[in-house]
């Protein structure tokens, strides 16, 4: 498998082990951007941002349409919040977690024990070589994180692989605007002072830029998935930006701070936007 470089994990790891009292220890299970309902009037508070991000666990399953008996693939699941939720809240289902990062997998297990007559497991591997037969699945989740994985077509290829035909792939990821980012290079390039978005150190190894919507209707298209659903929630997830700055200014790492601030400035200027994205296997010949 590839080298495993997930600085923020680390961190977040360690910090359970030394100081599980801290705010962020304790928020070892959604740890992806947050979705709230009423944006303009949020706070920065660590339960604001824990309710938040839960609900965009909730947005993303509901968009893929999971009901009770299905077979669920959550690829990147990290502390298994995902799966959590759905074992909560559906029946029936084979709910497997899948992390390249055995450490996350057994926080994972130990959160996690199967109900509603589910059945739930976690397996350690890399999402662009699933180790599963064709059709295992009615639907893959990729939450937050597929700018880790070594390749985003890989990864289109082998979802489809494990689906079946008419089944869905779910995911969330910042995407480019387009027209905003070539207005922001004019006028970058006008006024002399041209800079790059902050790269993915804090938060670990990413397979490169970041990628409009067009182009993940492309990669899904490559692989025989039509665009099922694209939900711009850029607004209801800004928030989070600040909710994190000052939670990593509570734990001590700058380099977050500065890493999550630099995100928001893209995101200030309409560059940078947030999308759940859905796609449909193609039909049976």
């Amino acid at each position: 498998m590839p080298e495993i470089d997930l600085p923020y994990f680390d961190r977040m790891l360690a910090l359970r082990d030394f100081n599980p009292e801290a705010q962020l220890a304790g928020l070892l299970g959604d740890m992806h951007w947050g979705c709230y309902a009423d944006p303009e009037n949020a706070d920065d508070s660590v339960q604001e941002y824990a309710e938040a991000a839960a609900a965009l666990t909730k947005r993303i399953t509901d968009e893929a349409g999971i009901r009770d008996g299905m077979r669920v693939l959550d690829v990147g699941c990290g502390f298994g919040a995902t799966i959590e939720h759905l074992n909560d809240t559906r029946s029936d289902c084979q709910l497997v977690g899948l992390n390249i990062d055995a450490r996350q997998l057994s926080v994972a297990r130990e959160k996690v024990d199967a109900a509603n007559g589910n059945n739930v497991t976690f397996v350690n591997a890399d999402a662009t070589v699933l180790p599963f037969v064709a059709s295992s699945f009615d639907v893959v989740l990729a939450v937050e994180c597929i700018f880790h994985f070594p390749s985003r077509r890989a990864f289109f290829a082998e979802a489809a692989r494990v689906l079946g035909p008419e089944r869905v792939v779910a995911l969330c990821d910042w995407t480019l605007n387009e027209p905003a980012l070539i207005q922001y290079a004019s006028d970058a390039f006008r006024d002399g002072a041209v800079s790059a978005p902050e790269s993915h150190s804090f938060f670990g190894s990413s397979n490169g830029p970041t990628i409009s919507t067009r182009k993940y209707e492309r990669l899904g298209n490559r692989a025989h998935m039509a665009l099922r659903s694209d939900v711009d929630i850029s607004a209801n997830i800004r928030p989070t930006y600040r909710a994190l700055q000052t939670l990593y200014t509570d734990a001590g790492w700058p380099d977050g701070v500065a890493q999550v601030a630099g995100m928001e400035e893209y995101a200030e200027l309409g560059v940078l936007e947030y999308h759940i994205l859905s796609f449909r296997t193609a039909r049976a010949r």
